[in-house]
């Protein structure tokens, strides 16, 4: 019943979202605020499945996992990148999203033999970003340094070569799930889900950088090429969310009543 809830409720924010991003006239100013309940209602949901699971179980392993990590980075990254200027933050808690889900592959690979059982690495990622974060927030220099053309671009290069990793990573492990009949099941599953969320980030990141990237385009009559170009990166906006929620979506059906069996 709960999932049906919030399956509901995440596709009435969907929709309503994405309508604010298509025709701004008609829900501007509370675009944002629904993006930003989408994905806060993501982490609730998932801590409310967990605890039934946990609940259900004496074996159970505790209420945060490195997906729960994960969500919560996320929120705090779209703190960051919706209601403030600091992009620069966001994309630090990003990497600790990126390393949630690395955390969570490692789980999936040493499922057998109970490794990866406590998200204490991942809790320790956290901290450390959230001291750099804080650090660069009350730092005078902070707003010279994000005023540096490159400053940006290199954090967002080296946390798109971060989940690249990851991605390649969760593809080949979910190949040696399909081709090994004994890992088909559940964690097949989760790990099809994995490759998915991470996919569905990257393809969200990309929009990110060609929408921020739209006004350094060359004029789109020069050429046919940034003619296209050029009219991609307008549509990028709505298509950042178009795949962002999903994925976010995909780390919650991760994390289940039958969590504990591979988690």
């Amino acid at each position: 019943m709960e999932r049906n809830v919030f399956f509901v409720w995440e596709l009435l924010l969907y929709v309503g979202l994405m309508s604010g991003d298509l025709f701004p006239l008609f829900w501007s100013g509370y675009t944002d605020v629904m993006k930003y309940m989408a994905i806060v209602s993501c982490l609730l949901f998932a801590l409310v499945r967990r605890h039934r699971g946990k609940a259900a179980r004496k074996n159970a392993c505790g209420m945060w996992t490195p997906l729960h990590a994960a969500l919560l980075y996320a929120v705090c990254a779209d703190f960051f990148l919706l209601f403030t200027d600091a992009a620069a933050c966001g994309i630090l808690l990003f990497c600790g999203v990126q390393f949630g889900y690395a955390m969570r592959l490692h789980q999936l690979q040493g499922a057998k033999s109970g490794a990866g059982k406590q998200p204490w690495a991942a809790g320790a990622v956290g901290i450390a970003l959230a001291a750099v974060v804080l650090l660069l927030l009350w730092d005078k220099n902070y707003k010279t340094l994000q005023g540096n053309p490159m400053f940006l671009p290199a954090l967002a290069a080296l946390y798109v070569i971060y989940s690249m990793i990851h991605l390649i990573r969760a593809g080949r492990w979910m190949r040696i799930c399909a081709q090994n009949v004994p890992e088909r099941g559940v964690r097949y599953v989760q790990s099809c889900l994995l490759f998915c969320t991470i996919l569905l980030l990257l393809l969200c990141d990309i929009h990110v950088a060609l929408c921020q990237l739209q006004h350094h385009l060359p004029a789109a009559n020069e050429s046919l090429f940034w003619g296209i170009l050029s009219a991609w990166g307008r549509a990028a906006g709505p298509a950042m969310w178009l795949f962002y929620l999903p994925s976010q979506i995909c780390v919650v059906l991760q994390i289940d009543d039958f969590s504990d069996q591979t988690v």
